[in-house]
Order: structure tokens, then C-alpha cells, then sequence
């Protein structure tokens, strides 16, 4: 009987230790460990964007989703997550009202109309679906960079 017990507990130990070594570790999968530094600019009626704005990225096949904030020379970095690296993939890029995380304070400051209330871009509905706006980018380990050119409507 003996023999029959380590049998069993070294089948077992086998299938533990090849589920252990196909897990890719973390919750993620190995597609999300390989990963590009994406950067644009955006190109708002002829000049830097100067909007608060936010490029949203959507991926094809998976609907991860990234984003960047727009700074006032147009540039964008995009991020997933906290992480500066984006997972490899093609994403449809579109455009965002950035806003502040609210805070109470800020909900505060909002209701005594202390700041304003941001209001809508005002561009073609297109540039804020990310199916239509005809923007992408092909996210591939290392640099990737894109740029947008938004006519103001």
C-alpha cells in the first residue's frame, strides 16, 4: 500500500508543480509581461492641443484599456494602469474630457462655483468613439508613437 501512496502523491505533486509553472504569475498573462512606451501628440486645429484632454485606447482583440492626459505642448504618454508600459496589441485611440478625480473637497469647491464645471470638447462625435475615429496604434516591445490631428467642428 505504501507504493500506492506515493504514486498518488507524486502524480499529484506533478500536476501542481506544471500548473505552477504555466501560471504566468500575478493574475497576468504572459500577453500583458511584453509591453512598448507609447507616446503622441496631438494635433488640435493646426497647433498643440491645449485642452484638457485625455487620448483613450482601446485594444482590439482583448478591450484592454489605455490612456494618457494630454499636456499643454500636445504630448501624451499612454499608460495601463499605473504602469508606464503598455501591453503589446493594436488600440483604437479616441478622445476624453480629462477632470480631476473629484474629491471631496474639489465636489465642494464645484457646488460654491468656485471652479468651473468642465464642459463638453467640442469636436466631431467621431474623435470621441474610439470604433470611428479612424486613430490607432500598433503597441510593439519598445518605442511606439502616434499622432492625432483633430479639426475642431
Amino acid at each position: 500500500m505504501p507504493h500506492l501512496e506515493r504514486s498518488v502523491i507524486g502524480t499529484w505533486g506533478i500536476v501542481v508543480f506544471g500548473w505552477l509553472l504555466a501560471m504566468p504569475g500575478c493574475g497576468q498573462s504572459v500577453e500583458h509581461r511584453v509591453t512598448g512606451t507609447v507616446t503622441g501628440k496631438v494635433i488640435w486645429s493646426g497647433r498643440p492641443a491645449n485642452e484638457q484632454i485625455l487620448i483613450i485606447g482601446v485594444e482590439r482583440t482583448t478591450g484592454r484599456v489605455c490612456q494618457g492626459k494630454v499636456e499643454p505642448d500636445g504630448s501624451c504618454q499612454l499608460e495601463f494602469g499605473s504602469s508606464s508600459g503598455v501591453p503589446v496589441g493594436v488600440y483604437d485611440l479616441a478622445l476624453a474630457r480629462y477632470e480631476e478625480p473629484m474629491t471631496p473637497e474639489r465636489y465642494e469647491r464645484l457646488m460654491k462655483r468656485e471652479i468651473p464645471h468642465p464642459s463638453p470638447l467640442k469636436v466631431p462625435a467621431k474623435y470621441l468613439n474610439c470604433k470611428k475615429s479612424g486613430w490607432y496604434v500598433d503597441v510593439t516591445d519598445g518605442n511606439c508613437s502616434f499622432e492625432v490631428t483633430v479639426a475642431a467642428g
